[in-house]
């Protein structure tokens, strides 16, 4: 079993890998922006192969709960449906070359909610799975994989703000970050 997961996740890295160097010889994506694009694919790569693998391995389990489990659940579906919804929205922009930039700041959809909501499913995701199947050696790694996923964000949050201007900073006063802000209330976060 342990082989399988090693094949997947080899065969996941060198096609990562395949992918970003296309990019960058076709002169698709700015060569800055490269290493950050590959870090931050790899890295959730290997997050979704540690958190497919952990809970199954032998471990401490938190709880064989059936409310913990439907409580995990829930959480791991409402992340999968703001990744869904993030990505249907995006599939409708268009983006300023190979940057990653969209060419207007997007304000439809779960982006009129969070400015973020790919990471919010994404760190929902990964401790919905947690709970799902109990294992608390996958429920300690989340937060270190929710971690890299907001120092990834703030790095983002720094480029649109500088490519899109203060469209972005008006958007970044109406919006949170990963919350939605409560009746005009300043969140950070």
């Amino acid at each position: 079993m342990m082989w399988i997961y090693l094949i997947f996740l080899f065969s996941l890295l060198v096609s990562v890998f395949i992918t970003w160097k296309t990019e960058i010889r076709e002169k698709k994506m700015d060569i800055r922006l490269a290493g950050v694009a590959i870090g931050s694919t790899l890295a959730r790569a290997l997050a979704f192969f540690v958190i497919a693998y952990l809970p199954v391995m032998g471990q401490p389990r938190i709880s064989r709960s059936v409310l913990v489990t439907a409580l995990g659940t829930i959480i791991m579906l409402f992340g999968a449906f703001c990744i869904v919804a993030a990505t249907r929205e995006l599939s409708k922009t268009t983006f300023r070359g190979g940057k990653g930039i969209p060419e207007k700041v997007i304000t439809t959809g779960p982006y009129s909610v969070v400015r973020h909501p790919a990471t919010v499913g994404f760190a929902c995701a990964y401790v919905g799975w947690s709970l799902l199947w109990g294992g608390l050696y996958a429920l300690y790694l989340a937060p270190v994989l929710i971690i890299g996923l907001v120092i990834e964000t703030f790095w983002e949050e720094k480029n649109l703000e500088k490519a899109l201007g203060d469209e972005y900073k008006e958007y970044k006063q109406r919006v949170g970050m990963f919350f939605p802000k409560i009746r005009g209330r300043s969140t950070y976060i």
